[in-house]
């Protein structure tokens, strides 16, 4: 007999094995959202067959040991949680998104747009450059958070961000029962 498929409830295994990766500096108040994000799903809760990870500033380091441990192969759809620069990302927006909003991309919004610093990232991290390393099968989504103060030292969110989690993570949820 076979399992629940957790997206439609029908009798079938899973079409789809996903992963959740949030990235951010927990030092920097909100310029670690995609990790306060990634555990505040983890906590909640996820459907079968999604697996978070955490991954600090470091797309590409992430991305190639998750390659090392064979993880892609089992990988169908990922979704990249982060915090947004607006003035690097500038360019894939127009703009008006308030503190604890999202910007929805997928891999093709940043092919072709590379720089030496991150393209839409607060951090050390060039997205656009680390997303090559992985498999084209992989489907990307990044969901780019609004930051209200990226730039102070702070372990927590400041409350602009904190009351969006819910809502971020229900953005979350849906990225990932459709596609």
């Amino acid at each position: 007999m076979g399992n629940k498929s957790w997206a439609t409830g029908e009798m079938n295994p899973p079409a789809l094995r996903a992963m959740v990766i949030g990235f951010g500096n927990l030092l920097l108040k909100d310029e670690g959202v995609g990790v306060h994000l990634a555990r505040y799903l983890e906590r909640e809760g996820l459907p079968p067959g999604v697996e978070v990870q955490e991954g600090g500033t470091s797309a590409l380091d992430l991305f190639l040991g998750l390659e090392a441990e064979g993880k892609w192969e089992e990988v169908r759809r990922l979704v990249i949680l982060d915090a947004l620069d607006p003035q690097a990302g500038g360019h894939l927006f127009s703009g008006g998104l308030s503190p604890g909003q999202a910007l929805v991309l997928e891999r093709k919004d940043l092919e072709g747009t590379r720089s030496g610093a991150g393209v839409l990232s607060l951090h050390d991290l060039d997205l656009a450059f680390a997303l090559t390393f992985l498999p084209r099968q992989v489907e990307v989504t990044i969901v780019a958070i609004v930051p209200q103060d990226p730039y102070s030292w702070g372990m927590g969110l400041t409350p602009e961000l904190d009351s969006a989690l819910p809502s971020l993570a229900q953005l979350c949820r849906k990225l990932l029962l459709n596609p």
